[in-house]
């Protein structure tokens, strides 16, 4: 079964890649949703007669990195489970599914 161990091999390659990049999206949506606006930036940007001068600073406080970590370990852990195993089940369905068929047409 040297299919199945280099499919294997594919799907660990594909799944550690879909990780990182899962790690990266998980961080990035922590750190946009547990910003804090600052309430002088939003009067600024409201009122366009008050516009001549530099703007404040746009965020009070950015997320906590735990947070930051936490979201993007478990969406990198989410997404090398989910391509790692969707691959090898795929792999695998589909050799069953065509011994199947081809023992049925030798009987």
């Amino acid at each position: 079964m040297n299919i199945i161990k280099g499919m294997d091999r594919i799907a660990l390659v594909l799944a550690i890649c879909f990780s990182i990049v899962g790690f990266i999206g998980g961080a990035d949506d922590a750190s946009e949703r547990y910003r804090t606006i600052n309430t002088e930036y939003e009067r600024w940007a409201a009122n366009p007669f008050l516009q001549v001068d530099e703007p404040p600073p746009m965020y009070i406080k950015e997320a906590p990195l735990w947070k930051i970590l936490a979201f993007g370990f478990g969406s990198g852990g989410l997404s090398f489970v989910l391509v790692f195993y969707g691959i090898r089940g795929i792999v695998r369905g589909t050799i069953r599914l065509s011994k199947w068929i081809f023992e049925g047409f030798k009987s």
